[in-house]
Order: structure tokens, then sequence, then C-alpha cells
């Protein structure tokens, strides 16, 4: 991995969660699940939350707008050169490999196939600015590459409530569809779903849950994120906070 990437990251997983049919009572076996993780270059969990989208990561605080030509060439260079980076890593190529393994492509075609649908839509929350952070450039080369690679993803729509004007206008010209609406995560998948959600908080994750709570749609959801495990141990040490209050009047 390169050192550019953050060595104080390494050890932090990404995990594709992917729907699968059962029949009969479920199972609490945690070793049964379908989560794979993958060691990522492209951001910690530790990042500043946006407070107006429930907690996605904002890196270098609010974008500014661009209203200079050169700035949006520069921007567009370093976008183009990120691809070129990310496609080239040991991160993507094993992130690759993964995702072409039988037993993750078989549940992930099975989520369209049960919809008789050939793609499976990809909704992106929280990329942060792409004009001050190269985590968050790398974070979209990701959903773009994926787009690019894989015949099974369909369109790309973004969200971010820093995005400015001019960001949003690279984001078209790389194919991506800007959401004008904040769903805050509450999205109802009317058909399959992939939410990548690169270190957004455990909130939003609960929200996208919470609006697709039912059997027939969470077979239609694929998660693209950081760990439960890590959230969960993240929690656990928030509850042990001497601060914690005890209750709310």
């Amino acid at each position: 991995m390169p050192a550019e990437w953050g060595e104080e990251n390494a050890d932090m997983a990404w995990t594709v969660v992917v729907g699968r049919h059962r029949k009969g009572k479920r199972k609490t076996n945690t070793n049964n699940n379908n989560t794979y993780s993958c060691t990522n270059p492209l951001g910690s969990c530790d990042q500043v939350h946006s407070p107006s989208m429930t907690g996605c990561s904002i890196q270098q605080g609010e974008s500014e707008p661009m209203d200079d030509p050169e700035e949006e060439e520069r921007l567009k260079k370093k976008m183009h050169n990120c691809l070129k980076k990310l496609e080239d890593s040991d991160f993507y190529n094993k992130f690759v490999e993964q995702l072409q393994s039988p037993q993750v492509l078989n549940n992930i075609l099975r989520a369209a196939s049960a919809e008789s649908e050939q793609q499976i839509q990809m909704v992106v929350y929280g990329i942060g600015s792409i004009t001050n952070s190269e985590k968050s450039r790398l974070q979209l080369c990701l959903a773009l590459l994926l787009k690019r690679n894989f015949s099974w993803v369909g369109r790309i729509e973004v969200f971010d409530p820093i995005l400015s004007a001019s960001e949003c206008g690279i984001m078209e010209s790389l194919g991506c569809t800007i959401l004008a609406v904040n769903e805050q995560g509450m999205r109802t998948a009317e058909s399959p779903t992939l939410f990548f959600m690169p270190h957004c908080a455990a909130l939003l994750y609960d929200n996208v849950l919470r609006a697709n709570w039912s059997p027939v749609l969470l077979n239609r959801i694929i998660l693209l994120g950081n760990s439960f495990g890590s959230y969960l141990e993240q929690l656990s040490e928030f509850h042990r906070s001497p601060w914690l209050p005890r209750g709310i009047l």
C-alpha cells in the first residue's frame, strides 16, 4: 500500500454486505452472514461528520465553489490521476477478486435477477469534497471503476450536502447523477440497489436499514462500507463513557 494513502488507517476494513435468501428459522450464527472485508486505503472512520447529512463524512470542512476554469481543469486532472492510481493498486485488485468470487458474485446477481433487472443502481452517500480531499476523490473513483468494470452496475447517484456546483458538474461529466434531495439515508429500494457509504456514521446505516426492513426489500440491497463490527466497538466504548447521560429530561 502506498504510504501516501495513509498507513495509520491501513488496518481499517471495508465490508460488502449482500442479502441471502433463506428459508425457515433465521440462524443466529454470525459466521454465516454474507460479509466480505478488504483492507482499504481510502480513509478512516474517524472523520468530521456533516450534521445535515445525518453523519456523512466531510474530510476538509465545507467545499468552496470554484469559479476559475483552470481550477476545474486541475480537479478533472486530479480525478483522472486518481482513477489510474486506484485501478493499479493492490487494494483495488484484491477488491475485484473478492467481488468476482462465486460466493459474492452469485449473491449480487441474485439480487438483480430476483427483480428481473439486468443492473443494480448505485447510491453514494457522504462522498465529501473532491476538491479538498484526495480520500474523497479515491472513494468516488472506486464507484466509477466498479461501473466501468462490472456490467451489473447501473447508474450512479450521488449526494453530499457540501458538494459545490462545480464538483457536481464534474461528477456529472464522469457519468454520475446528483441527487437534489437530502434523503437522510431513508430511501426505500424500489429496485436492486447498492448503497456505497464510505465512512458514514452508524446512524445513516441505521436509516437505510430501517427504510428497507422487510424480507423483500432487504433482498434488494447491498451495502458497501465499513465493517459493522467497528461501529459496534465504537458504540461499546461510548456506552462505557462516564459522561454518557443517564436520561433525557
